[in-house]
């Protein structure tokens, strides 16, 4: 497993983690020792598509911007490191991932979404949004679906078409979208991050309909990151009295036929405080990231298979590598 960690805001402390299931063996900042540099500040999504990895940096602010690292996968070294720029050739931040037939999308936060060829590792398009700070992004049907966070003050989802690359519509969609997912039948998960520590909403899990354009269920589940399984979509997210350090996590599993909502696992340890989650397609593992440097290890049914630490805090993506 590749994990990445983003790391402390504004410390340059994003970092991978390798573990080798079949030795149990964990080696911590793995990108540092194969390469001789940081990763950077700060790790926003990882992903392998094709024969290379693509870890998303998003730098520590605008001046410094950021940066799509493509990494060899077999040996964690780095093939190319990719400066994100605005539509007027400022530094940009990316945030989120996706790719559709050798084409990588990513969102970052001047409000675009820009196109990155995966065989010749070059930027060929950008496009401007009709929303602000896009988050996660997803591909049904030839089209991207953006949640436009407006870094809280958002609420709409933008279509793009892929074939033109082109913004066809925004969806109203409740306040602050931030992760997404498509299923193969057309329906589109996404959540709406935590607003209640400024007086506003909970965290939640909804419900779009591809082919209507309707937000057609709100979960009411505490719910601001998720994960699509075989048969499950799965959410966590957490809330911290900041003071007493005290942690209420949130899991849980959504049955994509029933749409039955249950919680995925009680089986969790004190202070772990539940960052993101990931599934392995291959076997059905899920993954849960803590704040700390914890990730757990589950079976599709909620048992505990095992706990690691990745040196590394704000842990944010699992990805398998088969050798």
């Amino acid at each position: 497993l590749y994990i990445l960690s983003e790391g402390n805001w504004n410390m340059n402390q994003a970092e991978l983690a390798y573990y080798d299931i079949e030795s149990d063996n964990i080696q911590k900042k793995y990108f540092f020792t194969q390469n001789n540099t940081d990763l950077g500040d700060t790790g926003n999504d990882l992903a392998i598509y094709g024969s290379k990895m693509y870890c998303v940096v998003s730098g520590a602010n605008i001046d410094n911007g950021g940066y799509i690292e493509i990494i060899t996968p077999q040996t964690g070294k780095s093939q190319k490191r990719i400066l994100l720029k605005d539509s007027e050739g400022k530094n940009d931040q990316p945030r989120k991932i996706t790719f559709h037939k050798n084409k990588a999308y990513i969102t970052t936060y001047s409000g675009s979404v820009v196109r990155l060829d995966t065989t010749s590792l070059e930027i060929d398009a950008q496009i401007k949004l009709n929303g602000t700070f896009p988050e996660g992004i997803c591909v049904y049907n030839r089209q991207l679906y953006v949640c436009n966070s407006g870094q809280g003050t958002g609420n709409s989802i933008s279509v793009v078409d892929i074939p033109s690359f082109k913004e066809t519509k925004t969806i109203t969609v409740p306040q602050n979208p931030v992760a997404i997912c498509a299923t193969q039948e057309g329906n589109i998960y996404f959540t709406t991050a935590d607003l209640s520590w400024l007086n506003g909403t909970p965290s939640n899990l909804h419900l779009l309909n591809a082919e209507t354009g309707q937000v057609t269920r709100s979960f009411d589940i505490r719910a601001s990151r998720l994960a699509l399984g075989k048969d499950y979509v799965y959410t966590v997210d957490n809330i911290t009295n900041w003071n007493t350090f005290e942690t209420t996590d949130y899991n849980y599993k959504i049955n994509l036929k029933s749409q039955e909502v249950s919680v995925f696992t009680n089986d969790l340890w004190d202070y772990f405080m539940a960052y993101n989650i990931n599934v392995n397609k291959a076997n059905d593992d899920v993954y849960i990231l803590g704040q700390g440097q914890d990730i757990a290890i589950f079976n599709s049914e909620g048992t505990l298979k095992e706990k690691l630490k990745t040196g590394t805090g704000y842990g944010n993506s699992v990805i398998p590598i088969f050798k």
